[in-house]
């Protein structure tokens, strides 16, 4: 669930933040 601080914003309108990490599994951020 720390995704959700970083993808605060785009998970609040996607709600998905799960698959977003999954997505940008790649990018910095998500780690």
């Amino acid at each position: 669930d720390l995704f959700t601080g970083t993808y605060m914003p785009s998970l609040e309108l996607t709600g998905g933040y799960r698959v977003l990490s999954y997505l940008d599994s790649s990018e910095p951020s998500h780690a």
